[in-house]
């Protein structure tokens, strides 16, 4: 076979693989775009209408991106919009409307109701695969930005905003299906004289490690944060008495086994439970409630704790942080 000088190369596809909704009536066409992309790395999901792609999201399906026809039979372009922006699990994803008429007051009217873009047929593959990856970019660019706003950097916990946007979500969830919900505000002891005697980074250590103990016992669908300082909320839905006393008295036994850097003192921690079993507290009500149940806990126990001891730190606090 004689060569043409040329050294033949092929694009690399994506590290990650990212999913496609394709939903397009027209069998040509949907044929043309789901090779174009398929060649890009892209996995093609295919449907031929609005309703049938509803079907796949409401199943729970969320692709990183939709890329829909606007004039289909059942369910449309718009109505598909219309449908998407009442799904909460795939509402950030965004959705390319492509269109045979093109007229500016359709592309006003998609973008309004959400359209991330518009692009009109004829479709050009390479113009089509320029926009595809630039919308996930910027979806992921989107995606660490609101990541970076709900995550405490040093704890990997949820922060104060992350933390009361999950509880709230799932405080929602447990009042309309009547289920139990328990909270549980845990506040660091003595976290003040283990700052002023062993300095910051050791009183950084000890959050780690409360954070990494709490993340150890729990269930991935349980909501971890800190609120701030040496504060931290637990959220357990469906956990009604006597599991929520359990696991309480496992959390504080699990984290009395650290040992603050620089000193023979084990971390304990003051715990204020509260078990909404018949789904009746609000968030503020929860807060309240749990906030007076672990300053009664840290009363009780406050002469019990023994006294700080400082001994010689095997090994540097700053190397323990790095």
């Amino acid at each position: 076979m004689k060569s043409n000088g040329m050294k033949a190369t092929s694009k690399p596809a994506p590290s990650v693989r990212h999913s496609i909704l394709l939903v397009e009536d027209d069998p040509y066409v949907a044929k043309f775009i789901k090779k174009r992309l398929s060649a890009e790395g892209f996995e093609v999901i295919e449907r031929s209408n609005g309703e049938e792609a509803l079907e796949v999201l409401n199943a729970g399906t969320v692709p990183d991106l939709i890329l829909s026809d606007l004039q289909m039979p059942e369910v449309d372009g718009f109505g598909l919009l219309e449908a998407i922006r009442n799904l909460e699990h795939v509402s950030h994803v965004p959705i390319l409307i492509l269109s045979g008429t093109g007229t500016v007051a359709e592309r006003v009217t998609c973008l309004e109701q959400g359209a991330a873009d518009y692009l009109s047929k004829p479709i050009d593959g390479a113009e089509l695969a320029a926009r595809v990856r630039m919308h996930l970019r910027n979806t992921a660019e989107l995606r660490q930005l609101r990541k970076e706003a709900r995550f405490d950097p040093l704890t990997g916990c949820l922060n104060r905003r992350g933390t009361i946007e999950a509880l709230q979500r799932e405080i929602d969830r447990c009042h309309r299906s009547k289920s139990p919900m328990s909270v549980m505000l845990i506040d660091a002891d003595r976290f003040k004289a283990i700052n002023d005697t062993f300095g910051h980074a050791a009183g950084d250590v000890v959050l780690m490690e409360i954070a990494t103990t709490l993340k150890e016992c729990l269930r991935m669908t349980d909501v971890i944060g800190r609120l701030g300082g040496d504060e931290f909320v637990i959220a357990l839905p469906g956990v009604a008495e006597p599991l929520a006393t359990q696991i309480k008295h496992r959390l504080r036994e699990r984290v009395g086994k650290t040992v603050v850097p620089g000193s023979e003192h084990a971390v304990s921690i003051s715990i204020g439970l509260v078990v909404d079993d018949q789904a009746r507290y609000s968030l503020p009500q929860l807060f309240e409630l749990s906030d007076a149940a672990m300053y009664s806990d840290k009363r009780r126990r406050r002469h019990t704790l023994p006294l700080l001891k400082v001994v010689a730190a095997e090994e540097p606090i700053l190397e323990i942080l790095t």
